[in-house]
């Protein structure tokens, strides 16, 4: 495991490490997990919260595909990242993709899908706080996170975070 908390850190590592964590659970769900890391993804982070957003994510795919299926993790540098505007610009992005093979996300739920206590899940599966957390912990280190869905083809969250000294 990863043992430094903040400062710049290799997002790539931290993505194996939770791959590597979740990976039993998404076995017994029927589900895969893949991880595509190829360039150097260096972004200023705490360990700990990059982490925190990453099990949240590949906790709501997992659960999404009742019948299994495959996730795919890619974490690479996003030159063309265009943020939204209450996001600073930043001179270099980091992006983590999580796809899933779910059933996708309805587009009236996607207004919703961040907002706290919100969820779609039976009573004892979740609080509805997973991407609640996720976007503000993304947001307060000066990122975003894109939700791409197409009902009955799966999901996409890609949560982009500015690269280490290009804030």
């Amino acid at each position: 495991m990863a043992t430094r908390r903040s400062g710049s850190s290799d997002v790539r590592q931290v993505a194996t490490e939770t791959v590597a964590l979740l990976q039993p659970l998404a076995n017994r769900r029927g589900c895969t997990i893949a991880l595509s890391a190829r360039a150097p993804a260096v972004a200023a982070v705490d360990v700990g919260q990059i982490r925190q957003v990453l099990t949240n994510l590949l906790m709501n795919a997992i659960q999404a595909m009742t019948e299994g299926g495959a996730i795919r993790v890619s974490v690479d540098v996003a030159p063309d990242a265009s943020p939204p505007p209450h996001v600073k610009p930043a001179r270099g992005w980091i992006a983590i993709h999580v796809r899933d093979e779910g059933p996708g996300i309805a587009p009236e739920i996607l207004a919703h899908v961040f907002d706290p206590f919100f969820t779609t899940k039976d009573v004892g599966e979740g609080t509805g706080l997973g991407l609640s957390i996720a976007f503000g912990i993304v947001r307060d280190l000066g990122g975003w996170i894109d939700v791409h869905s197409r009902i009955g083809r799966g999901a996409e969250l890609v949560v982009h975070l500015p690269q280490a000294g290009a804030a």
